[in-house]
């Protein structure tokens, strides 16, 4: 298990603004990554009390990005190498696509007074090329088992390493 470093979630999240920094601590234990989030105020709407389909998407994205950046840096996915967290930086938000949300289900509310625990687990990879986009079949969960689906990412690299 590795603790994702503060220095890696402050760079990671670095794009976003603070009010929308939900992302509090992250392990990855590949393929799986858990994170703790804490949605004091929506960053979108007026609060409505309870996790929705927004706020999963935006704890989605800041811990695949969180763990991908990690795992990029260590080496961890065969398929990709090596991605220095500058290098992940500047892919981060133009060549990083969710491609495909599936399944999305909320079996019981959650609330947003409390801390939310979050998991993704790494599926599949499908490998790409330079310009050509390695594929990222995942699946998600919040809550153990509140908020469950499967989410196809995409990440384009630009360069070779």
């Amino acid at each position: 298990m590795i603790n994702i470093q503060k220095s890696t979630l402050d760079a990671v999240l670095g794009c976003y603004k603070p009010s929308a920094r939900y992302l509090k601590s992250a392990e990855l234990e590949y393929p799986t990554i858990t994170g703790v989030f804490e949605i004091s105020q929506p960053c979108y709407i007026h609060d409505t009390g309870h996790f929705n389909a927004v706020d999963l998407l935006i704890c989605y994205n800041q811990l695949s990005y969180a763990g991908l950046a990690e795992a990029g840096q260590k080496g961890i996915i065969p398929e990709l190498g090596i991605i220095t967290l500058e290098e992940f930086k500047a892919l981060q938000l133009q060549n990083m696509l969710i491609v495909h949300v599936d399944k999305m289900r909320f079996k019981e509310p959650i609330s947003t007074t409390n801390r939310i625990r979050g998991t993704i687990k790494v599926e599949k990879v499908i490998p790409g090329r330079i310009n050509r986009p390695y594929f990222f079949k995942t699946a998600y969960n919040f809550e153990n088992g509140k908020a469950t689906g499967e989410i196809d990412l995409a990440l384009i690299r630009t360069k070779q390493d």
